[in-house]
């Protein structure tokens, strides 16, 4: 087809698709987009699961429940009532909330600690709740298609595109590491501000909300996700909006319902920071006390603790250590599945390996040629009621360095004995309600908390006047396990 052609049928598909946009209704601008409201209910639903598995869910059914209520009524008040809004809190400790299309939102335990009041928790819940009512998940989603899959202008309309974007659903998980543009965090806030004032909650929540975000360090509590600072930029500026959008409000709209003394007690017994239970370091050993297993890492390589595996990477990055739970009930089928990937090769060598526990299959295998060429080799065991995948891989110029350090690790996997560490509790939040005024300061001689001071003004707002009395406290106690991503082991 001649060029002038191309670009006439290139204009013509382009001008049918705009004829065709829509007025969104939260933010009364015409839209365009590739995925449709089924479509976005369709990854909400097929990615949830994703990240319910990879997080896990905060075992705390009242906390849950709570989040849920004051989600679905701000919900209600949107201009997309009727998708299946869904909220969750993740067990983790990281301070973020995010949300995926389709009505999809969840907070961290993380952030929920950082919070005072159920305002503040409105506020943000309200701030996700307009990502998903002005589709801006939708949006990036389009336009990170369109990118990766080289799509131009002239391709809209082809055939081809309802193929390619069959699988879109898959790629629901990227949109946690999509940025949203400036533009849509201004958008979610002013809408999140709407939902809020027709629930009656304090506006002034907002500001607070953000002067803790700006304060806060996100990633230092052991972050598994992307930190709520590094997906919504700028708080500082917003924080002044917010208390802009406050001063412009008459004087009777400015006050509402913080709902302080519910949230604070819902709080009550949060787990701060890394859970211990679900492994920690010690050095160079990992230490896992609800599993009850124990292994030791190879020296100078960083490890990585997350609630699907344990990693260790060497310092060149030529070669990784994987544990992890298989689903298969049998080592046998266990083995089977993975040495039957495309690809493996298994080697000459197959025995029965005894370290700490009992290997029951173990065999080397090769992957890919030439330079890159993976050599490793993968051993199961099968050890109360689960089964584990032990995994030793290098590139194979670096297989001669690689190799024993990783058949170390791999032979260390022993049960964990320790009753101390079995023993191992969290941090929690716990709270004071204070007999007398007193400074923060003098609040943590007297009830001291087992993180340090800027962190216990961070979650108490950074309160540098004399508190009173009668005012409900933050501190944190318990067993601190340090941080969790990342490690250098010596």
């Amino acid at each position: 087809m001649p060029a002038i052609a191309c670009r006439l049928v290139a204009f013509g598909a382009l001008a049918a698709l705009l004829t065709g946009c829509a007025t969104n209704p939260a933010t009364g601008k015409r839209q365009l987009s590739l995925v449709s409201e089924q479509q976005e209910i369709q990854i909400g639903r097929q990615t949830d699961p994703q990240i319910v598995q990879q997080y896990g869910l905060y075992d705390d059914p009242d906390l849950a429940a709570y989040v849920d209520e004051i989600g679905q009524r701000l919900a209600a008040e949107s201009e997309r009532p009727d998708l299946p809004w869904t909220f969750r809190v993740l067990d983790d400790p990281v301070v973020n909330a995010f949300a995926l299309p389709g009505g999809f939102i969840y907070m961290t335990r993380g952030i929920m600690a950082h919070f005072s009041s159920e305002a503040e928790l409105a506020a943000v819940l309200g701030h996700e709740i307009g990502h998903v009512t002005a589709r801006h998940g939708a949006d990036r989603l389009s336009k990170a298609q369109l990118a990766n899959l080289g799509l131009g202008v002239g391709m809209i309309a082809a055939p081809e595109l309802a193929q390619a974007f069959g699988g879109l659903a898959q790629s629901g998980l990227q949109l946690l590491f999509l940025q949203h543009s400036r533009d849509d965090e201004r958008e979610a806030d002013a809408l999140g501000f709407r939902y809020a004032q027709l629930e009656n909650y304090d506006p002034g929540a907002f500001v607070d909300v953000f002067r803790m975000l700006s304060a806060s360090s996100g990633g230092s509590e052991g972050a598994r996700l992307p930190t709520y600072l590094s997906t919504h930029p700028h708080p500082e500026e917003r924080m002044q909006t917010a208390q802009e959008r406050v001063d412009a409000l008459p004087p009777e709209q400015r006050a509402g319902e913080r709902g302080q003394e519910r949230h604070m007690r819902l709080i009550e017994d949060v787990i701060f920071g890394p859970d211990p239970r679900q492994g920690f370091f010690q050095g160079r050993d990992f230490v896992h006390p609800d599993l009850a297993f124990r292994l030791t890492l190879p020296s100078g390589w960083t490890a990585f603790n997350t609630r699907s595996a344990v990693v260790a990477l060497s310092p060149d990055e030529d070669a990784m250590f994987q544990l992890m739970l298989a689903p298969e009930e049998t080592t046998e089928a266990a083995a089977r599945s993975f040495y039957g990937q495309q690809g493996i090769q298994l080697g000459q060598s197959w025995r029965d390996q005894r370290g700490g526990l009992a290997l029951e299959q173990e065999r080397y295998f090769s992957a890919g040629t030439g330079e890159q060429q993976i050599l490793g080799t993968a051993a199961f065991s099968r050890y109360d009621g689960r089964t584990y995948r032990l995994l030793g891989a290098a590139r194979s110029n670096a297989w001669n360095d690689a190799g024993r350090p990783l058949q170390e690790t791999i032979d260390s996997f022993a049960q964990l004995t320790d009753r101390r560490l079995l023993r191992v509790e969290p941090q929690r939040v716990r709270l004071v309600t204070l007999d007398r005024p007193m400074t923060l300061e003098q609040f943590n001689i007297r009830y001291p908390s087992d993180v340090p001071m800027e962190t216990l003004r961070r979650l108490n707002h950074h309160l540098e006047d004399t508190i009173p009395r009668g005012t409900q406290v933050k501190r944190i106690v318990g067993f601190d396990s340090g941080e969790q991503m990342g490690v250098k082991l010596q």
